[in-house]
């Protein structure tokens, strides 16, 4: 257990250091609340010593009105005034140190997230992410929260009542003291028995919500499969499951609770005692009888305050851990040293290039070039390694071994968002953002002009379909373009690419998903945009393929075939089955 109480210590001065260096750009806020803080502690005391005197003062001489009485009372109530005064200027500057803080810590939590490699994003889903990340923002703003409103104050009131106390009286002193230390081990033996319980139920809360997060988010799919009730069935059971973890948690914390608000009363009582023992001496004076007892029984209510901060604290520690887990992550995919900027002519070289993913070996040694202005299709079964294949050639991920080479260079080696700007992507599952059409095709040149939106809709063969909106290019069209059909959304993901400009363009499954109209449309749009540019096919629908300059094979990771069209059917080898089966209706 000895361990255990030391492990919170150590948790706690980890945490309030980790907290200190997410918000250290704001540290001089803190030394001006911090320092009202302590001018008010001081002026409470003076308060409480007028108090005394006066108590004093009319005790000596019964049933007069004595101008002391009124000196006393006057100071008394001016340090009462000072002290409302220091508390409304004190509340409104840390409401508002607080209220930056949550809006920094949020943007740089974005800031990471948006920043880091595909890996980390395809690990953990999006409903997942996005309350560990409401749930570790909240943590600290609570931590800062009970910092500035009870631990500070608390610890501070603590301190100068017992220095206070040591002036008047040091056997009242050292009797106030005495509960202090076992209050503590008390409190640190309980947060050593909950803390894993508090972890079980944040990381428990978190995949109820991410499961909640999935359902609405594939709401169609749930409903169309009639599966509401399966879904609500197993929320259910993560929500039971829940309930029972907190119930354990609250039986230690009230049990433990029940000792601490006893220990509590024993130490009023000894000071009661203690000071009642002296007055009935005459060794202390009434007045500071009441002295004893105000200013202990307020510091006592503050001490167990003090503790549920620790509470608090402890608690909060888990969300914290989860925000700085964002923070402290790796990007893995990040620019070297001395990445090199260059713009990009389009010639691609894969060289002995091996990728696995969590264990599995998804590419072997694949060799292949493109040159600039080529089109190349990749072709084969599903997880075959097609898309992995647009993924590294986006850095998504980094090869396990060999080399891509971009020009001669590797990869690795070019600045990652001078690379990226010079390709364009257009996949199966087009992003579309809630915002307008022309937002949405501008979003790799936000500041592109109306005249440009519109050639590059017009190249996509999307402007018709914009023209016919509501509000036309200012239509929103919905979160994920719920507005749009899967067209009309391949359409503006194509016209997306086009207006970038890019030196290397990926299809990958651009029209897999389409009706035979929809899909013509895109076939001629294609036509249009990979003219003079290295573009990569890929696809399942070999009509998409057949007149690129070559076609790749990919079957379980591995090239097996290269050729054109006509080259591959005469060999009468793997793709000419695909398309065999694509013929005959086995593969569509």
């Amino acid at each position: 257990m000895h361990s255990k109480q030391k492990l919170s210590w150590v948790s706690l001065k980890l945490v309030f250091s980790s907290i200190y260096d997410l918000i250290k750009q704001y540290r001089r806020y803190f030394i001006v609340a911090f320092a009202v803080i302590i001018l008010q502690q001081l002026i409470d005391l003076a308060a409480n010593y007028t108090f005394k005197e006066i108590i004093d003062a009319l005790i000596s001489q019964p049933g007069q009105v004595i101008k002391q009485v009124f000196e006393w009372g006057g100071l008394w109530a001016l340090c009462y005034f000072a002290i409302s005064g220091l508390e409304y200027f004190n509340s409104r500057w840390i409401v508002k140190v607080e209220i930056k803080i949550g809006y920094y810590l949020a943007l740089r939590v974005y800031q990471k997230l948006i920043g880091l490699s595909l890996g980390y994003h395809e690990k953990e889903n999006t409903g997942a992410k996005l309350t560990k990340i409401d749930n570790g923002c909240e943590s600290v703003r609570r931590i800062i929260d009970r910092i500035l409103w009870d631990f500070g104050p608390t610890v501070l009131k603590v301190i100068f009542s017992f220095v206070f106390l040591m002036f008047i009286d040091w056997r009242v002193a050292f009797t106030f003291l005495i509960i202090i230390p076992v209050f503590f081990w008390l409190t640190l033996k309980m947060n050593a028995s909950v803390y894993g319980l508090r972890r079980t139920i944040r990381s428990k809360n978190e995949k109820v919500y991410g499961k909640f997060g999935q359902a609405i988010y594939n709401v169609k799919t749930v409903q169309a499969y009639v599966q509401e009730e399966r879904e609500m069935n197993e929320s259910k059971k993560g929500f039971w499951s829940l309930i029972r973890t907190q119930f354990r948690y609250i039986k230690i914390l009230f049990s433990y609770n029940f000792w601490r608000y006893n220990i509590v009363g024993v130490g009023m009582a000894l000071v009661i005692g203690l000071g009642l023992y002296l007055a009935s001496l005459k060794e202390i004076t009434p007045g500071e009888l009441v002295l004893f007892i105000n200013i202990s029984f307020s510091t006592y209510f503050q001490l167990y305050a003090l503790t549920r901060i620790f509470d608090d604290i402890m608690e909060a520690k888990v969300g914290v851990e989860r925000i700085l887990k964002i923070l402290n992550s790796d990007a893995e995919i990040g620019d070297s040293e001395n990445a090199k900027k260059i713009d990009i002519k389009g010639f691609i070289e894969f060289k002995n290039v091996y990728f696995d993913y969590d264990g599995e070996k998804v590419l072997h040694g694949i060799n292949f070039k493109i040159k600039p202005g080529e089109v190349v299709a990749i072709v084969g079964h599903s997880g075959g390694g097609k898309t992995t294949l647009a993924k590294l050639l986006y850095r998504y991920f980094d090869v396990k071994k060999g080399q891509i080479l971009i020009d001669g260079i590797d990869l690795r080696e070019l600045d990652l968002n001078k690379y990226r700007s010079q390709l364009g992507i257009v996949s199966q599952d087009i992003d579309i953002f809630n915002d307008t059409v022309k937002s949405n095709i501008a979003y790799g040149k936000p500041h592109t002009s109306l005249k440009k939106i519109i050639e590059a809709s017009k190249v996509a063969n999307a402007h018709e379909f914009i023209q016919n909106l509501k509000k036309k290019y200012d239509t929103v069209v919905g979160e994920r373009g719920v507005k749009l059909s899967g067209g009309q959304r391949q359409r503006v993901g194509i016209a997306r690419a086009i207006l970038i400009e890019p030196k290397i363009l990926v299809l990958d499954e651009a029209t897999s998903s389409l009706d035979a109209e929809s899909e013509k449309l895109i076939q001629h749009a294609i036509k249009q945009v990979i003219r003079n540019r290295t573009t990569i096919i890929i696809a399942h629908r070999l009509s998409t393929v057949k007149n690129a300059d070559r076609i790749i094979v990919l079957d379980k990771g591995r090239i097996i075939e290269v050729g054109t069209h006509a080259q591959l059917i005469r060999k009468r080898g793997a793709y000419a089955k695909l398309v065999n089966l694509q013929i005959s209706g086995y593969l569509s």
